[in-house]
């Protein structure tokens, strides 16, 4: 009868102890980090038509944007209300309707509005309106680097960005074959390339600047001094490319859009 006790002491501790250290089960990881979304649509919202408003979040603080200022604080998530902290915003000078705009939208966010997360679709409302956005990725998904008619609006030279003004925009293809060209009024620029994860190795490079003035004759100088046998370092974020030499220098670039197809015979 002692040994029976003294074994039942002895269950009892051993299942104490393991309670005590036992691992907590984890929490499930919130779905906003590191996501972009753009929104898709509005209700009760005083938005102007064809807005395009960008929510990004990190682990603890988010950032958005309606094609004026830039706006953003801390925030955590308290029974399914984003609850955002001290919040700040740029000083851009915008017109009077997109400041309206942007102060409507920190006023949104300010309001503590439900949070909710299905799969792409990031929903919030408060009792007066609702945004829905959906993963920027899906709405806007990353080009491919190949095939796509890149062109460039954007010259970078360490620090200073330069902004060419009234120029034909240099224009650049990489061919699923490993070939790629550069063209512009004032340049004709090709050669091979390949790619290796976020690398494009250029050889063979051939370039020829054709008799031009101005900005176009600086924008080719610009281009070509960037694109020369050797390794570039290239970022694709949706429609948006940068290309970066060894050096101090870089390109940006946008998607074109493809040219309209010619209306049928009649």
């Amino acid at each position: 009868m002692q040994m029976r006790m003294n074994t039942v002491v002895a269950v009892t501790l051993v299942a104490t102890l393991a309670a005590c250290h036992s691992t907590p089960a984890p929490k499930s990881a919130s779905p906003l980090p590191g996501r972009t979304f753009l929104l898709q649509s509005s209700e009760g919202a005083d938005l102007l038509s064809g807005t395009t408003v960008h929510l990004h979040f990190t682990d603890d603080s988010f950032s958005v944007t309606a094609s004026c200022n830039h706006m953003g604080g801390s925030y955590t998530l308290e029974q399914e209300r984003l609850v955002v902290g001290d919040m700040f915003q740029t000083e851009m000078g915008c017109d009077t309707e997109r400041h309206t705009q942007d102060d409507w939208l920190q006023k949104f966010f300010a309001s503590k509005p439900e949070l909710s997360v299905e799969g792409n679709t990031l929903t919030l409302a408060n009792d007066t309106s609702k945004l829905v956005f959906l993963d920027r990725k899906v709405a806007d998904p990353d080009r491919a680097l190949q095939s796509t008619v890149w062109e460039i609006n954007s010259y970078i030279d360490g620090e200073s960005a330069m902004g060419l003004m009234g120029i034909e925009s240099p224009r650049v293809t990489f061919a699923a074959g490993g070939t790629w060209q550069a063209r512009s009024v004032c340049l004709d620029a090709s050669g091979r390339y390949t790619v290796k994860g976020d690398r494009i190795a250029l050889f063979g490079t051939h370039t020829r600047q054709g008799a031009c003035v101005e900005n176009d004759k600086e924008a080719a100088e610009f281009v070509s001094s960037v694109l020369v046998d050797g390794e570039l370092t290239f970022k694709i974020e949706a429609r948006m490319l940068t290309l970066k030499s060894g050096g101090a220098r870089s390109l940006g670039a946008h998607a074109a859009e493809p040219e309209p197809e010619p209306a049928p015979a009649r």
